[in-house]
């Protein structure tokens, strides 16, 4: 269970947020600006809340007092951004890297990864170099990987075609649940997260 009961932002506007979040996937749906991926962030543990408290199974992990990192919350925040990697297999790892999994199980992670995902025509591709389409998969498989508590998902299916968002979209879900975590996603399109959720919440 995570919990958030407080203010955040970034400078003005600030805005105050109590919610709750289970072992669910759960979708969250506003204009721009009201502050989606702000919430992603400070959930995962990239920016401090302004004022209050987050908490992760009863655990405060954020407030006046004390910030706990992502990789410490075992939490996974996932946009598109193509992250400094000099192929996938490296973009893949680091995840576990950073949660001290031994390189022969990181190593067998990646691989199943790659396969699950049907990632082979993108291995020796550094994330610069790959396409909006491309980069959308792999940041997807990445938020997968490995042994997170939480995935908070910045509009994963941006740039995919349809065939491609359909498949990802079915995969995702599958591999959400699979793992039984809490998992968040930011999309402005409705009907995805119809179908991928068990919830939606109108971030308004």
């Amino acid at each position: 269970m995570i919990t958030i009961d407080g203010t955040i932002g970034h400078g003005t506007p600030l805005r105050r947020v109590t919610e709750s979040f289970g072992n669910e996937v759960v979708g969250l749906r506003g204009p721009n600006g009201s502050g989606k991926s702000t919430l992603l962030k400070t959930l995962a543990g990239l920016v401090p809340i302004v004022e209050g408290t987050v908490a992760f199974d009863g655990m405060v992990v954020d407030d006046t007092a004390r910030f706990v990192h992502s990789e410490r919350r075992l939490a996974r925040y996932v946009d598109r951004d193509p992250f400094p990697a000099s192929n996938l297999t490296e973009f893949l790892a680091f995840p576990l890297r950073c949660a001290g999994i031994r390189r022969s199980e990181r190593d067998a992670t990646v691989t199943r990864t790659i396969e699950r995902f049907a990632l082979d025509d993108l291995v020796g591709v550094a994330p610069s170099e790959m396409s909006q389409g491309q980069l959308a998969r792999v940041t997807i498989a990445r938020a997968c990987i490995g042994h997170a508590r939480a995935v908070f998902l910045d509009e994963p299916f941006r740039g995919l075609d349809e065939s491609n968002k359909q498949s990802m979209l079915e995969l995702l879900a599958t591999e959400l649940r699979r793992v039984g975590l809490t998992a968040i996603v930011v999309s402005h399109d409705r009907s995805d997260l119809v179908a991928l959720c068990d919830r939606v919440v109108d971030f308004d």
